[in-house]
C-alpha cells in the first residue's frame, strides 16, 4: 500500500515550517537547506531551512585552514573529545530505497506539537537529485529508527519524548 505518514514540524527560533515524513526505515532528520544547490522538490523555493534567521543555529563543522576547530565554540567538558565527535558528524549521505540525499549537519530547536527538542541535530540537505522528491509532497523525512541505524549515530528526536524513570 502506497501510504505516507507526515506532518509539520518547526526548525529554528523562530521556527520555520516544514512538512516531513515520518520514516520507521530511518533515523535522521532532514530538511533542504538555504545551501541547496541541486534540487528537485516539489516546493523548493519555499522549503528551504535558513540558519541566517534562527536565534539558536550551530552548523557542526570544521574548517581544514583553521587548524579544525569548530565554528562554534560551545565545547563542554573535554574539548579534545567535542572535537573528534564533530570531526565524524560534518557532512551526511542517506540512500534510501527510492532516492538519496546528501547535506551538512546543524543543531537548532525543532518542534513536532507542543515537543521541542532543544539542539537537535539534524541533516541540512544540499543535494536532493533523486525524483522522488519531485512526485511526493514532503519537504524532508523525519526518521522513526533507533539510533543505531542512524547517519552520523545521531540520537533520533523521538527519543526526547521518552519519559526518564530513575
Amino acid at each position: 500500500m502506497d501510504a505516507q505518514y507526515y506532518g509539520e514540524i518547526g526548525i529554528g527560533t523562530p521556527s520555520q515550517k516544514f512538512i516531513v515524513i515520518f520514516d520507521t526505515g530511518s533515523s535522521n532528520l532532514w530538511v533542504p537547506s538555504s545551501k541547496c544547490y541541486f534540487s528537485v522538490s516539489f516546493d523548493f523555493s519555499n522549503s528551504r531551512f535558513l540558519s541566517i534567521y534562527s536565534f539558536n543555529h550551530v552548523l557542526i563543522i570544521l574548517d581544514m585552514d583553521i587548524g579544525c576547530l569548530p565554528f562554534s565554540l560551545k565545547v563542554q567538558g573535554d574539548p579534545f573529545k567535542h572535537l573528534e565527535e564533530k570531526w565524524y558528524r560534518t557532512s551526511a549521505a542517506i540512500q534510501y530505497g527510492t532516492g538519496a540525499i546528501s547535506g551538512i549537519f546543524s543543531q537548532d530547536f525543532v518542534q513536532l506539537g507542543d515537543l521541542v527538542v532543544k539542539e537537535h541535530d539534524f541533516i541540512e540537505a544540499t543535494k536532493e537529485p533523486s525524483i522522488t522528491f519531485l512526485a511526493a509532497k514532503f519537504h524532508g523525512i523525519l526518521g522513526l529508527g533507533f539510533q543505531e541505524i542512524s547517519v552520523g549515530n545521531v540520537v533520533p528526536m523521538w527519543w526526547f519524548s521518552c519519559p526518564v524513570s530513575y
